[in-house]
């Protein structure tokens, strides 16, 4: 990657180049590795920002969000969110917004604001559905369950992770199946254990 991008500069392709820096800095944030991401994210910004007008500043942003949510920097990771929705809105780029909607719900579900919480991965669901995604609406119908399971709302937390399940068939990907399967598992865990305490 970082080879293909120093190509990109001797070709004289500043998009190329910033298409490297930002997959770069995926990379690294999908390692863990969040002082790199950051930096790698905050140049392939910039370069996106000379360039002008297109969704590379706000997918940066995202993955920002996401980087400082990973470390527990709340009040950082929902700035760079609602500047990326913002921008996202104005783009007319629908699956960024619903990208960046369930990000905005984990912020909040942390925090303890289960309203907001719910309702961004309803109206992230919303946005999929207009675009036929199948396998994002499921993860929206997740999303909207981690927020039920954190409020004890297990049979609710359930009746998702099904419909989660249900579109990921629909859908037919079995990888993406195997990849949720651990949630799916844990509500339906939770929703036994719910039941059990009722009934004791």
């Amino acid at each position: 990657m970082e080879e293909a991008r120093h190509i990109c500069i001797e070709l004289d392709e500043p998009s190329g180049a910033a298409d490297c820096l930002f997959l770069l800095g995926k990379v690294y944030e999908t390692q863990g590795k969040f002082d790199i991401a950051m930096s790698t994210l905050e140049q392939a910004r910039a370069q996106f920002n000379q360039l002008g007008a297109g969704p590379g500043p706000a997918n940066c942003l995202r993955l920002l969000g996401w980087a400082y949510f990973a470390q527990s920097q709340y009040e950082a990771a929902f700035s760079a969110a609602k500047e990326a929705k913002s921008a996202y809105t104005e783009l007319q780029a629908y699956r960024g917004t619903a990208h960046t909607l369930l990000l905005l719900s984990a912020i909040h579900c942390d925090q303890g604001q289960f309203s907001e919480a719910y309702s961004a991965p309803e109206e992230a669901k919303s946005l999929y559905a207009r675009m036929g995604d199948k396998l994002s609406i499921a993860e929206s119908q997740l999303s909207m369950g981690r927020v039920l399971i954190k409020q004890g709302r297990y049979n609710e937390a359930h009746r998702c992770a099904q419909d989660a399940k249900d579109e990921i068939v629909r859908a037919g990907d079995s990888r993406a199946l195997r990849t949720h399967s651990h949630y799916l598992e844990m509500s339906i865990g939770a929703r036994a254990n719910s039941m059990r305490l009722t009934l004791l």
